[in-house]
């Protein structure tokens, strides 16, 4: 469900509360983060987590609301390096499939008012399996170093990779896309990307961020090792979405009849052999096991060959009706267009700006994509270059526009918005596929695409 609610306008006087948040895992479990100040002005931070069934039991007076769990220790206040307090307000909750893991991003503050950028990995579930010296951490301090050196740089966004719980993929300010196994290191990524959608081949940081959210495909096809990035301009011609295929976290379990659907796919068809000679090195494609386990890539670890980020085309005459609005660009959602959920069949998106949310169709399926241009490294780091104007491209998909939904907030103007800054959500119902919720400066909007059964029965 939703990870951003925000009080109401009206206690937005003075000092603006700190957001609580909320979120669901696959199990039906909810989370909720909640903070209280103490009398000596320490804050407690604390996650609680109760299944669903209980409250619905509870509710009907069946049972006692047993299993409710509070989670603390979550970091509220440390010492920094030269023995100053710094304190922590956490912003953002994010949740594992499982619920072993939630991913905690907070900003810290300490005596000079100087702030920087968090993020943590909270252990939800204690794993017996594992002892304390194997890496059973009560939380995880990601790139800590990292933080400290580039205090401009935020979180944009922070989720747990498709296939595993004990790797994150999260993208910052300052343009860089990473994916980090903390169980294995929290102080270096395992695979990092300079985002560079107009091909600036550039080291420094941009004055604001290019691109500002993303979100992993459908699992379906390809789909479960596309990442899907939302850019905060539109180009003449080229959407503001753009993907990347494939990427996928080591540790990743995924079907070994999916992965041999792939390979037999790529064996059909032309110039496939990349993408057969990625599954090779990726997964044991010779394991009888019926789940195979990705092993542990570098992101130029391809055989030499870099992942492109993918452009899409857009003809709708709707990209104009927004296009003075792109630089407000703030979430993306995409779920499969077919009703069956196979994304082989194209993919719907839905991008949250502003003022309003745009839904988007690919009636095409995506396949994996390298860049041929000989520049793809600065510093060491590998440049994710667009592919426009790459000659050696394929056939770029085309991204239509097919409804745009003005959004009527209830927030009132002047005074401090602070309070509504990380209440920005769109995601589709898991179980009404034509439904979809965007939440946006303290109002939640339901929205449903009636058109869409059309669409389908169309493609």
């Amino acid at each position: 469900m939703f990870d951003a609610i925000a009080p109401s306008p009206e206690r937005s006087r003075g000092a603006p509360p700190s957001p609580n948040f909320l979120c669901e895992d696959e199990k039906g479990n909810i989370y909720i983060l909640s903070k209280k100040r103490r009398e000596n002005g320490r804050v407690d931070t604390t996650i609680t987590s109760d299944r669903s069934r209980r409250a619905a039991q509870h509710a009907a007076g069946v049972a006692s609301l047993e299993d409710v769990r509070v989670y603390s220790g979550i970091p509220s206040s440390s010492l920094s390096s030269n023995g100053e307090e710094e304190e922590e307000e956490v912003r953002t909750l994010e949740v594992s499939s499982g619920g072993q893991f939630a991913i905690l991003v907070s900003a810290r503050e300490n005596n000079n008012t100087k702030k920087t950028s968090r993020v943590y990995v909270v252990r939800l579930q204690q794993d017996d399996q594992v002892n304390a010296e194997g890496g059973n951490k009560s939380y995880y301090d990601i790139l800590p170093k990292y933080f400290e050196s580039a205090p401009s740089a935020t979180v944009l966004s922070a989720k747990f990779c498709p296939g595993t719980e004990e790797s994150i993929a999260m993208l910052t300010s300052d343009g860089y896309f990473r994916i980090v196994n903390f169980t294995r290191s929290c102080s270096a990524p395992e695979q990092i990307w300079k985002m560079d959608p107009s091909n600036e081949h550039s080291s420094s940081t941009p004055i604001r961020p290019q691109v500002v959210d993303f979100t992993f495909g459908p699992p379906s096809g390809w789909g479960r090792f596309t990442v899907f990035f939302l850019c905060a301009t539109e180009e003449k011609k080229v959407a503001a979405v753009k993907c990347m295929c494939p990427i996928v976290a080591s540790g990743s379990r995924t079907s070994s009849r999916v992965l041999d659907e792939l390979a037999k796919d790529s064996q059909m068809q032309k110039g496939g052999g990349e993408s057969l000679r990625w599954l090779e090195r990726t997964f044991d494609m010779t394991s009888k096991a019926s789940v195979r386990v990705a092993r542990k890539l570098s992101a130029n670890a391809s055989g030499g060959e870099a992942v492109a980020l993918q452009d899409f085309l857009t003809t709708s005459s709707a990209s104009s009706m927004h296009s003075h609005a792109s630089r407000g660009n703030l979430k993306i959602a995409v779920r499969s267009l077919s009703g069956d959920g196979r994304g082989d069949d194209g993919f719907l998106i839905a991008t949250l700006q502003t003022d309003r949310l745009i839904v988007s169709a690919i009636t095409t399926a995506l396949m994996p994509l390298w860049t041929s241009r000989e520049s793809r490294t600065i510093e060491g780091i590998l440049h994710a270059s667009s592919t426009s104007g790459d000659r050696h491209a394929s056939p770029t998909p085309i991204l239509c526009d097919v409804d745009v939904i003005k959004l009527e907030n209830s927030a009132q103007d002047g005074g401090s918005t602070t309070i509504y800054d990380s209440c920005q959500k769109v995601e589709w119902d898991t179980f009404i596929k034509q439904r979809l919720f965007a939440t946006l400066k303290g109002s939640v909007h339901s929205v449903d695409l009636r058109w869409l059964p059309i669409l389908e029965a169309a493609h």
